[in-house]
């Protein structure tokens, strides 16, 4: 396992705690590439990890589809998990 992998599993098990009505999905990939999806309700949020453009993030809503792009795109973790969290507050 990957560490970027061990640290999306980490922050999967810590959200898991605060927001227990959420589901969560992570899936790795041969490339390196790493999918997580929390879905809330009828909220489904991506966070894609990619080695050459970092961890991004995106709410997809029922006015677009996959892969219309992202809100936002981070370098760690650390900013990640705030801006799941301020989603999944909302």
């Amino acid at each position: 396992m990957n560490n970027k992998l061990e640290e999306v599993i980490a922050l999967k098990s810590k959200l898991e705690t605060e927001f227990p009505s959420a589901s969560f999905t992570v899936e790795s990939f041969d490339s390196g590439a790493i999918a997580f999806e929390v879905r809330l309700g009828e909220r489904l949020i991506v966070v894609d990890y990619y080695l050459k453009h970092g961890f991004c993030i995106d709410e997809i809503g029922d006015d677009n589809g996959f892969n219309s792009g992202y809100e936002d795109c981070f370098d760690n973790l650390i900013d990640v998990e705030n801006k799941l969290k301020l989603l999944l507050m909302a």
